[in-house]
C-alpha cells in the first residue's frame, strides 16, 4: 500500500464510497444497464459492487533481478543506494524508480534524472552526490493539471492534514502557516 494510503473504505456526500489500500485480483463488467456494472475481485477481501470504477496506480519497484544478483532490497522495495547512487555491490549504481534512498522509491522523472546526473559525474571521478528528493511535481491528470509540492507526506514535527474527500484534494501544512 502506498504511503497515505487509508485501508478502511469511508463514505463521500452523495452516497459514494472510496476504498483504498488494495489491488484488485480482476474487474468483472456486465452489460445490464439495471444491474450493478461492475464487480472488483480482490485476493483477501470480498467482492466490491460498483458503479464506477476509478484506478489511480503508482510506481512499484521491478526489482527481482537485483535481488537474484544478490544486491540489498530496501524493506519497501527498490536496490538500496547511498549518496553516490551506489548499490550494495562493486560498481553497480542505480537510478530512477528502482532506486530506494533513505527507504523511499520515487517514481519521477527529475529525481531519476539528477541519479543520472550523480552516476556520469562518479564515472568520470567527481564527486557529486544525491541530496535525496525534491517531492514537487507538476503532473497531467486526464487532461488537468496536478501538483504536489513541500512536505506532501505530512512527515514533519508539526505538519497539520486537512482533507477534503468531497473535492478529493488534499492539504498539508505545518501548524502557524509556516509552510
Amino acid at each position: 500500500m502506498r504511503a497515505g494510503a487509508d485501508p478502511e473504505p469511508f463514505a463521500l456526500p452523495g452516497g459514494y464510497t472510496l476504498s483504498l489500500g488494495e489491488r484488485p485480483a480482476s474487474v468483472a463488467a456486465y452489460e445490464d444497464p439495471q444491474e450493478t456494472r461492475f464487480w472488483l475481485n480482490f485476493p483477501q477481501k470480498e467482492a466490491i459492487a460498483s458503479d464506477l470504477v476509478v484506478a489511480a496506480v503508482g510506481i512499484t519497484a521491478r526489482d527481482e533481478l537485483a535481488v537474484a544478483a544478490g544486491l540489498e532490497r530496501s524493506s519497501a522495495g527498490g536496490v538500496v543506494i547511498d549518496e553516490t547512487c551506489a548499490a550494495s555491490a562493486e560498481n553497480v549504481w542505480a537510478i530512477g524508480e528502482v532506486a530506494s534512498f533513505d527507504g523511499i522509491c520515487m517514481g519521477l522523472v527529475a529525481p531519476a534524472n539528477a541519479m543520472a546526473e550523480v552516476v556520469a559525474d562518479r564515472l568520470c571521478g567527481g564527486e557529486a552526490s544525491f541530496e535525496g528528493f525534491d517531492t514537487a511535481a507538476k503532473l497531467k491528470l486526464a487532461g488537468m493539471d496536478v501538483a504536489s509540492f513541500g512536505d506532501t507526506l505530512g512527515t514533519s514535527p508539526h505538519a497539520l492534514e486537512v482533507t477534503f474527500a468531497d473535492a478529493f484534494a488534499k492539504h498539508l501544512s505545518e501548524a502557524g502557516g509556516h509552510r
